[in-house]
């Protein structure tokens, strides 16, 4: 009866079963696994998906990534309080801890909107190597560490790299002999080799009008990503994370340790007013999830392969089938509660459109619209985010435990900017990058080696935004001149404030702009 259901809330997501799919599975108290699946792992070979389909998890790895750091941590050979520089002396920032980086609150900006920034696409070859160049090149970080939680893939790949110089070996062959093999994980590796063949791998996908399109992942690091699985090596570590008396290793009973909203490579959310360990992946064309309900004993795994599948709403409804989770019922709030229009959020110096509705607040950062529903006391949240308007501005916090992002309403200049000032050449020293801004007939554009060119929207006196190509990490950018259009700020949703400067302009010219926005 189970795997009808699943077959049936499967068969709704995946129309085609020509086309890529997804598989989604169940795992009960007793560890037992029940899943369906539908359409291909491979299009040009029609492979179907199943249980033995290898999947690269996205994100999902990062709970591997921060266990392996955990084993180091109850081997006393890592602190989680030590210096990440101990281990990397290479990186720039010494007071970075290890639990900061966990956290993800040290305040590195994002790689991959790094790597966009820096003029390469997120489909070129991408290794450990370019990363480390990159952080190594960064001679400033978006906030204090410790005092915002701000999601970078950074910090994950500083992990891995951590636990490779303790224990001397690679990611993959730590994990392998201290998690993997004692689960009998026999399909699960990290892999950080794009060209590294790996039997029933599926491939990625986005629907296009005349049918279906592959999106190229070539990755050539891991430990923020790139962990490959089948969903039967998944229910295998959702059944031992969650009931110790299965595995007899040396995990502790709460290895996710902390209250706030994101612990160790986990988010902290809840379920049927349930404790729910989870967190999703999202890279090229691959859509994951893993749910982990520790008191009813119920987990559910998604595996997708193609970009416009919603993992986090198909993971809810799996678990729905057999914990159903109460409709939860909110008294809807006028539209006129929190000011509906462009917000500046002012620790990421960017612009984010907010719309209030009477379901919500829908919020728009470039990466897609989100939906903060109502929750009482003024409130909005979803898993991700909770937000509080003071009546200003619009408190939103990521992590209880740290300060809450400041996003205050701007207005469009009252007189026409004089756009000739902003019209350069731009270059930044921490991404030995540059971008050129142009006049055309409509305004400004910018143009971006190999990202093509984009319209600059004015939103502010001196402060613009683009929306970049529909395969972006970077979303929406936010560009801030200061008053000579000589020094630019860069921001994106996770690397904010990158500082270029009007090449052929000597030093010591303020970004006025973002002074008087408040923007540090």
């Amino acid at each position: 009866m189970l795997a009808g259901e699943l077959e049936r809330l499967v068969d709704a997501v995946v129309p085609d079963p020509d086309g890529p799919g997804v598989v989604v599975g169940l795992v009960g108290p007793d560890g037992a696994l029940t899943s369906a699946a539908r359409g291909l792992a491979a299009l040009e070979h029609r492979v179907p998906i199943g249980e033995r389909t290898v999947f690269h998890l996205a994100s999902v790895s990062k709970q591997f990534t921060a266990e392996a750091v955990q084993v180091l941590i109850r081997a006393g050979k890592v602190g989680a309080d030590d210096r990440v520089a101990e281990y990397l002396p290479w990186l720039p920032f010494p007071e970075i801890t290890v639990e900061q980086l966990a956290r993800h609150s040290s305040g590195l900006r994002d790689q991959w909107q790094l790597v966009e920034a820096s003029g390469r696409r997120m489909e070129d070859v991408i290794t450990t190597a370019d990363l480390v160049e990159l952080i190594r090149r960064q001679t400033s970080l978006q906030f204090e560490p410790g005092s915002w939680h701000a999601y970078s893939n950074t910090n994950y790949t500083l992990l891995a790299l951590l636990v490779e110089a303790v224990s001397g070996e690679t990611l993959d062959d730590f994990c392998r002999a201290q998690l993997f093999a004692p689960l009998g994980m026999d399909d699960t590796l990290f892999v950080a080799d794009h060209r590294k063949v790996v039997p029933r791998r599926a491939w990625s996908y986005r629907r296009i009008p005349s049918g279906y399109e592959r999106i190229v992942l070539s990755y050539g690091t891991a430990g923020a990503s790139s962990l490959h699985s089948t969903i039967t090596d998944l229910a295998r570590w959702a059944a031992a994370v969650r009931s110790r008396d299965s595995w007899q290793s040396p995990l502790p009973s709460t290895p996710y340790a902390g209250t706030a909203s994101y612990g160790w490579g986990i988010r902290h959310g809840r379920y049927a007013d349930s404790l729910m360990l989870w967190h999703a992946g999202a890279d090229a064309g691959f859509r994951t999830h893993l749910a982990m309900l520790p008191e009813p004993g119920w987990s559910a795994i998604v595996l997708g392969s193609f970009a416009e599948l919603d993992p986090d709403q198909l993971a809810r409804a799996a678990l729905a089938l057999v914990f159903p989770s109460p409709t939860p019922t909110h008294t809807p709030l006028p539209s006129a509660t929190v000011p509906s229009g462009t917000y500046l959020d002012l620790s990421r110096g960017m612009v984010v459109d907010v719309e209030s509705t009477d379901a919500g607040l829908r919020l728009d950062a470039g990466m897609g619209p989100t939906l903060l529903a109502p929750v009482g006391d003024g409130r909005f949240a979803d898993g991700y985010a909770v937000a509080e308007f003071d009546g200003e501005q619009l408190l939103v916090s990521e992590d209880p435990a740290l300060h809450p992002h400041q996003w205050i309403a701007i207005e469009p200049p009252a007189a026409p900017l004089a756009l000739d000032r902003f019209v350069g050449e731009f270059y930044s020293t921490e991404l030995s990058a540059s971008f050129r801004v142009i006049r055309s007939d409509n305004g400004l554009v910018l143009d971006r080696p190999r990202h093509g060119r984009h319209r600059m929207q004015v939103v502010g006196d001196g402060v613009f935004r683009v929306r970049s190509n529909d395969g972006d990490e970077s979303g929406l950018i936010t560009l801030t001149f200061d008053q000579a259009g000589v020094v630019l700020g860069y921001s994106t949703f996770s690397a904010r404030s990158l500082t270029f400067r009007r090449m052929g302009v000597a030093d010591g010219t303020v970004c006025e702009a973002a002074d008087r926005l408040g923007i540090s």
